[in-house]
């Protein structure tokens, strides 16, 4: 490629070489790399118009090779990011290439998301989103990119304009058995919703507190589910927008989540801290129905050094009555 650097199909030919080179193989990449295959692959795209096949290549190509961390930031130095976006909004009809260049995102939002973030990522991949919202794969990986594109605090204003939240809450929606799926859209809802309640409203409004909350059935053996769907319960069921139906489901869930998981100290004071949030906002009966009281009381023994596991335990126990309203 380096040899023939004005020839269109030399270069077009290369990149696909490039793709076979380096498809699943981690020695190959790194052995590419050193070689300079980032910089010539990235060198042929932007001097050339290409097309839909050789952005597929370029973009496949990107993916593999950014595996390997070094080759990523070669990639981002020539360019890649802007790149990949662009395969992306010339493709949204092409279910190949949208996963082709969102697989490729994925890879460079690891070490890049600022830059994909500065690139129009956050709207690009919502939009994708959006356009294939039957597609389970394709909203698996996007739904990845935006988890790595909510760790930077100017993409999270850029996700909730873009309506992200919304596009993970229908995912869950369309994809309630897919774990892995239901794990990314409860994360990027709790991205977004923290300190913004407006956005926690909007999103509970959609039935996003009861999703979550079913979520935790789905993904009952994942610790770091239960963590997040527990954390992103405490602010969806405080919202206004939730039901007195949300409120008893989610106090319902973290009692469970107590039980099955009371070895796992972030489980249990993601539970207690849900508890807490609904204590002082919710009919103390539901708490006292759904068992919180036995639950709180044994997590509160099981961590007695905790200062938080004691001070929410007791924000917990003193909302409770002694027995249900409907047992009186």
């Amino acid at each position: 490629m380096n040899d023939h650097a004005d020839k269109a199909d030399v270069q077009k030919h290369g990149t696909t070489a490039l793709l076979h080179l380096s498809l699943d193989n981690d020695r190959n990449c790194r052995a590419l790399g050193e070689a300079g295959a980032c910089e010539a692959l990235m060198a042929a795209v932007k001097k050339f118009t290409v097309d839909a096949a050789w952005q597929q290549d370029a973009a496949g190509a990107i993916g593999f090779l950014g595996a390997v961390p070094i080759n990523a930031r070669r990639l981002a130095a020539g360019g890649a990011c802007t790149f990949v976006l662009a395969v992306l909004h010339a493709n949204l009809d092409n279910a190949l290439s949208v996963r082709t260049a969102l697989s490729a995102a994925g890879v460079l939002a690891a070490q890049h998301e600022i830059d994909l973030t500065a690139n129009g990522a956050c709207e690009a991949v919502v939009q994708a989103l959006n356009a294939h919202a039957g597609h389970c794969r394709i909203q698996l990986q996007r739904l990845s990119v935006l988890v790595m594109l909510t760790h930077v605090g100017a993409a999270r204003l850029r996700l909730v304009a873009a309506g992200a939240g919304a596009a993970a809450v229908r995912a869950m929606r369309a994809f309630p058995a897919d774990t892995q799926l239901q794990c990314h859209a409860t994360s990027i809802i709790l991205c977004l919703s923290m300190d913004n309640e407006a956005h926690a409203a909007q999103l509970t409004g959609m039935g996003g507190c009861a999703l979550v909350t079913a979520s935790l059935s789905t993904c009952w053996n994942h610790a770091e589910h239960q963590h997040t769907a527990l954390l992103t319960l405490a602010i969806l069921a405080a919202s206004p927008a939730a039901s007195r139906a949300d409120a008893a489901a989610a106090c319902a869930a973290a009692v469970a989540s107590l039980s099955a998981h009371s070895d796992v100290e972030v489980v249990n004071l993601a539970a207690l801290l849900l508890l807490a949030s609904l204590a002082g906002i919710t009919n103390a009966s539901a708490l006292y129905d759904c068992g919180a009281r036995a639950a709180v009381a044994s997590a509160m023994q099981c961590y007695p050094h905790s200062q938080n596991f004691q001070t929410c335990g007791e924000q917990v126990l003193q909302r409770l009555p002694r027995r249900s309203k409907r047992a009186r």
